[in-house]
C-alpha cells in the first residue's frame, strides 16, 4: 500500500514508512554511525570485546579435560593430574562467570550509550521539523520509528554482530585445537 492508498500526503524526502523503501546501508553512512555514534563508547566497546575473547579461550579447553582425564590420569592413576583437571575445570567455569558479569556490564552500558546518542540525534531531528509535519503524521507512527528503529540499530551493534564474532571465534580455535591435536 501506498501513502495515497491511506488518504495521507506524501512523507518529506528521506522518510519512508515501510523498510523495503529504505535506501541500502552505504559504507559512508556505516562509517559515519560507527564515528559518531560507536567509537566514543570505545571504553566499553573495547573491554566488551576483551571479555568476549577471553570467554572464547576459556572455553576451548573444557573438551581437552576429559579427554586428559581418560587418556592420562585414570589409565596412569595419577591423583595429582586428576585434583589438577578438576581445578582446573572449576577454575574455568568460575573464570567464565566473572567475565561474563564483566562482559553484561560492559555490554550494557555500550548499548545505552549508543541508543542513547541515537535517540538525540533522531530527537534533534524532530525538533527541526515544521510544526505541519507533525500536523500530519500520526503520533503512534512517529513514536514507533523513534524507538523501534533506535532499538534494531542498537541491537545489531550490540547482540547480532557478538554473536557473529563469538561463533567465528568458536569456530576458529576449535578448529586450531583439533588441528593441533591431529595434524596427521
Amino acid at each position: 500500500m501506498t501513502n495515497a492508498d491511506h488518504g495521507k500526503k506524501p512523507l518529506p524526502a528521506g522518510l519512508s514508512r515501510e523498510i523495503s523503501e529504505l535506501p541500502p546501508l552505504s559504507f559512508p553512512v556505516a562509517r559515519d554511525l560507527f564515528s559518531i555514534h560507536v567509537w566514543p563508547r570505545r571504553r566499553f566497546l573495547i573491554p566488551m570485546l576483551a571479555c568476549t575473547g577471553l570467554t572464547i579461550a576459556m572455553g576451548l579447553p573444557i573438551p581437552l579435560i576429559p579427554m586428559w582425564v581418560i587418556d592420562r590420569a585414570i589409565p596412569a592413576g595419577d591423583t595429582n593430574l586428576l585434583l589438577l583437571l578438576l581445578l582446573l575445570s572449576l577454575a574455568i567455569t568460575v573464570g567464565s562467570g566473572l567475565l561474563r558479569v564483566a562482559h553484561t556490564w560492559f555490554q550494557t552500558r555500550f548499548r545505552q550509550g549508543v541508543a542513547l546518542s541515537l535517540r538525540g540525534e533522531v530527537l534533534g531531528h524532530s525538533l527541526a521539523l515544521p510544526p505541519s509535519f507533525f500536523d500530519r503524521e500520526e503520533t503512534g507512527y512517529l513514536m514507533s520509528r523513534v524507538s523501534g528503529d533506535v532499538y534494531q540499530v542498537e541491537s545489531l551493534l550490540s547482540m547480532q554482530i557478538l554473536q557473529l564474532l563469538l561463533d567465528v571465534g568458536k569456530f576458529v580455535g576449535g578448529a586450531v585445537i583439533l588441528a593441533c591435536l591431529n595434524w596427521k
